[in-house]
């Protein structure tokens, strides 16, 4: 492994520190979670992903893992406000491109 570059393994900030600093990670893999910045309230009230938060310039290979009963990160969405968006949220945002 280069010493330049590492692979990244943390409850839930893995993502940020790939949005901050690509150039250093070779991968990511988020525990119980994979956020990237806070969350932002939409025209309808909705929590949801600020995907302008995470733009690094490069792709960054991720490995995530989510409990579907996890009640702080939830699989399909809702919970707190602040984690009021989902793993699938945010996922299907960044395939749309939005």
């Amino acid at each position: 492994m280069s010493p330049a570059r590492a692979d990244r393994t943390t409850s839930s900030s893995s993502s940020q520190c790939a949005c901050d600093h690509p150039d250093r990670l070779a991968a990511i893999a988020a525990v119980a979670g994979l956020r990237a910045g806070a969350p932002v309230m939409d025209a309808d009230g909705t929590y949801v992903p600020d995907l302008a938060a995470c733009r690094p310039g490069r792709g960054v290979p991720v490995l995530s893992f989510s409990g579907t009963a996890d009640p702080v990160n939830p699989y399909a969405g809702g919970g707190e406000a602040y984690w009021g968006a989902g793993l699938l949220v945010g996922w299907t945002l960044a395939r749309r491109g939005a």
